[in-house]
């Protein structure tokens, strides 16, 4: 078992990459428990007295450095400014958000918006596009796709393929209620990141709630986030949209469309007819490795 100080070590590396310092509550929330394995759980969440204990004593020792209410990697510049600048950038972007959000929550299939990526962490550039998950109804993914897509042209901030227009909305993740959970490939700290990360701007059916219980595992790896999002209550079973033969036939129509569209363009991308992971970077890969280097070069 790794000791608490090494965890918190790990946390603070990893956002670091982001250019993104931590207030002291911030790594409390945010802390990996076991960067080597996610096998092993922790036995109750360090509180918080704990952790500002830890940050003291890494401190100290000159591996982590304090910048105002911010604590960084020593070994990286100073972060504060880059910080607060891209918190007021931020600012400015969620007005992009909510515009998308207003007039997508009036589409009927739609269960739950979250906005992701840089965003969400309120450490967005001004060059970035805005990311979202959306959640549907089983058997309406594809309609509701079509439909957003629709939307996102009349309003000009369509993302286009392997491009990141500056307020452009990328809809990159795509689940309905029925398939909440995060494949094995993404179950590792930077997927336990994606899930606790994510802003839930539109929620109409205790989708949040569903999502995270679908998603119980990040509790191996972030055990306070998991213990805050987690509720004691399973969330109330959602009843399924009545069945209507045309929708159920033009939903397969939509999808077999839009999936040949998009093959030539594809990459890393993968498809379903219920769920859509847009992703064409390997961008888990690329994180957890430069986590990996930042964390273990740290003297």
């Amino acid at each position: 078992m790794a000791s608490l100080s090494t965890q918190v070590l790990a946390t603070v590396a990893y956002c670091d990459q982001f250019q993104f310092p931590l207030t002291l509550k911030e790594i409390h929330w945010r802390l990996v428990w076991q960067p080597a394995s996610s096998k092993s759980k922790p036995e109750q969440v360090p509180s918080l007295a704990m952790v500002r204990t830890a940050v003291e004593s890494l401190v100290k020792h000159g591996q982590l450095a304090r910048q105002g209410l911010y604590f960084q990697l020593a070994s990286s510049p100073n972060w504060q400014l880059t910080r607060d600048r891209r918190t007021k950038e931020s600012e400015r972007k969620w007005s992009s958000a909510l515009e998308l959000v207003a007039q997508a929550k009036r589409i009927p299939w739609i269960q739950g918006i979250a906005v992701t990526g840089s965003l969400a962490m309120n450490n967005a550039q001004p060059d970035a596009d805005i990311d979202f998950m959306i959640v549907t109804e089983p058997g309406r993914l594809w309609l509701t796709r079509l439909w957003v897509t629709l939307l996102a042209v009349r309003a000009g901030r369509r993302r286009s393929w392997h491009a990141e227009e500056p307020e452009s909305w990328c809809f990159n993740l795509w689940l309905d209620s029925d398939h909440l959970a995060m494949p094995k490939t993404l179950q590792s700290v930077y997927g336990a990141y994606e899930v606790v990360q994510a802003e839930w701007v539109f929620d109409r059916a205790q989708i949040a709630a569903r999502f995270y219980a679908a998603n119980s595992w990040i509790k191996n790896w972030l055990p306070a986030a998991s213990a805050d999002l987690l509720g004691e209550k399973e969330p109330v079973p959602v009843r399924p949209p009545a069945a209507n033969p045309i929708l159920n036939w033009l939903e397969k129509v939509v999808f077999s469309w839009q999936f040949h569209y998009m093959k030539p363009h594809m990459t890393r991308e993968r498809v379903g007819e219920s769920w859509a992971f847009f992703h064409p970077r390997d961008t888990k890969k690329q994180v957890e490795a430069a986590w990996r280097r930042a964390w273990k070069d740290t003297p």
